[in-house]
């Protein structure tokens, strides 16, 4: 019997950044630790969680929160790789 592997955005940005011979640099991981959501994003995805909470989403903001949810990951992924980099370099 196989197993069925469910490959999601994290894993899969995981190998590719773990695929880079010499790692991430320390310049790099300072660029990723300064990236952000900007001000009017946060306050979209916000109102979107709020509408998740009361159960009144539309399916366009559902998809919507979704990549949202998506962004924030990916963001977090790098910036726990990043502050790794970081630390190992002081």
């Amino acid at each position: 019997m196989s197993q069925v592997i469910f490959n999601t955005q994290g894993t899969i940005l995981d190998r590719a950044f773990s695929s880079i011979p010499s790692g991430m640099s320390v310049d790099a991981a300072k660029y990723f630790l300064c990236i952000d959501l900007s001000d009017s994003d946060r306050q979209r995805a916000s109102d979107l969680a709020a509408k998740a909470r009361a159960d009144s989403l539309t399916s366009e903001e559902q998809l919507e929160i979704d990549e949202y949810r998506r962004a924030g990951r990916t963001i977090e992924m790098l910036r726990i790789r990043a502050k790794s980099v970081v630390e190992q370099a002081q």
